[in-house]
Formats: structure tokens, sequence, C-alpha cells
């Protein structure tokens, strides 16, 4: 949880000091760690106070995950989030929930095959959002807008106009194009074939991650080598990945290979 800056935890001090520790807000405990209290567990101990804690049953929580949307949904109630606040919360919890699937995989668990357990799944669940609106957020992140970013962070944007924001394509400069159409001659840059007619832009690094208009970043290409591209950036299966990128290989796709 986002923690309390130095003028909210000496208030909180100066309120348990002058009041002594509320047995209606008892520190929250599962299994020997604290779930809810950090706060006040820290204050009371320093100054010597006696505190009131509340222990959850062992059994209340089926593994981790439960108690990581147990933490999530007491702080959500109590403070007023927006959604991207609620996200970047769970997002905390994000190479954890990563390492936890790995780890139900490799023990074959029944539970890690449904939909329930993707990562993008798990994360929406936590912070109570679609699974849509968890990959907009991202896209978002990996931007590099600083500026649209704190704006979605402060609520001032939702997520999905700030997603329209940085996926919005910018022109190519028709300097670069003009370069790059005298470079390669009119020849698709991958395959070497004579369609200038129909040659695309692509950006090697995508616009939807973060991606630019600079010259390094552009590549001059048919329209059959720019499907084959976006087909290698969208398989999610790894195999089938790696047989495309095989199947390609000694033939005029080299070129393609080579990028991946």
């Amino acid at each position: 949880m986002p923690e309390l800056n130095d003028i909210e935890y000496k208030q909180l001090e100066k309120s348990i000091l002058e009041k002594g520790y509320l047995s209606s807000n008892p520190i929250i405990v599962w299994r020997g760690y604290i779930v809810d209290g950090h706060a006040r567990y820290s204050i009371c101990k320093r100054n010597k106070i006696d505190f009131s804690y509340v222990e959850l049953s062992e059994d209340m929580f089926d593994d981790i995950m439960g108690v990581v949307k147990y933490i999530i949904d007491i702080h959500i109630c109590r403070r007023n989030l927006n959604i991207a606040q609620k996200i970047s919360i769970a997002y905390k919890y994000r190479d954890y929930i990563v390492e936890w699937n790995k780890e139900r995989q490799r023990k074959g668990s029944d539970g890690c095959k449904s939909r329930e357990n993707y990562t993008d799944a798990q994360l929406a669940k936590i912070a109570g959002v679609g699974t849509g609106t968890i990959a907009r957020y991202e896209i978002v992140r990996k931007s590099g807008d600083t500026d649209i970013f704190n704006k979605m962070m402060s609520g001032e944007v939702s997520v999905y106009k700030a997603y329209k924001k940085v996926t919005t394509r910018k022109p190519i400069s028709r300097k670069i194009q003009k370069i790059k159409m005298q470079e390669t001659n009119g020849n698709c840059e991958i395959c070497g074939c004579c369609t200038s007619a129909i040659l695309e832009f692509h950006h090697i690094k995508m616009v939807s991650e973060g991606g630019n208009n600079n010259y390094d970043n552009i590549k001059l290409i048919c329209p059959n080598c720019h499907s084959l591209l976006h087909i290698l950036n969208d398989t999610n299966d790894i195999n089938a990945k790696k047989a495309l990128l095989q199947s390609l290989k000694n033939t005029q796709y080299q070129k393609l290979v080579e990028i991946f």
C-alpha cells in the first residue's frame, strides 16, 4: 500500500499518544504477519504503548493471493482511490503473481489453466476492473509519456483517455519518408521485393509501447512482411512463434528472422 508520508505518520502518532490506542481499530494478523496496521504497530512498539490485534483464521484464505486481495480491499474501502491508483496498487504484486503462476504450472495445478489465473485477469480481479482496462493501463505505463501517465494517476484523465492519447499515431515526417524511399530505392527492407507503390512504414518498437517516429525505429516494408511482423508480435504461443521463425530461415525473409 502507499505508505503514509511524514506528515500523516506524525499526525497518527500524535493521535495515539494523546488519545491512546483505540481497541476498536485493532491490528490484523494472519499466520504471524501483519495484514493491516503496520504504521500503528511501529508507533506502539516504539512508544511502548499497549495495542490490540485480531488474528485471522489460518484457513480463511486458500493462498497468498487471497490475502493480497483482502489487504487491497481494506484500503480501497478506506481511501478515495481512482481506477489508475487501484491498478497501480495491484501492480505492486505483479512480479509475485507471475512467479506464483509459474510455480502452479510447474506443479500442474488444475486451476492454472483457468483464465482467472492469467496474470492480467488476476490483476483485474484485485483492482476491481476489466482485463481491457489492465491492458490499457500497461500500454500507458510503457509509453514513456510521464506527463500523461501522471495525469492518469491523479485522475485528471481516465485510463481510457490516457490510452487513446499515447496510441494516437503521429505522422512520420516527410523528411524521414523521403530518406527511406531513397535508401531502399523503393524496395522492401526485408524481402527486397519492388513494390514501391504499396510499401508501408513499420515501427520496430510499436507506438503502443512507446515507439517513436525516429529514423532508427522505422522500416519501409511490403504488406506481406508487415503482416508477418505483426503475426510474430501478436503470437503468444512461444512454440508457434519459434516454428514460424524456423520456417522463414534460408528464405527471402532472413532479415525478418534477424529482427526477432
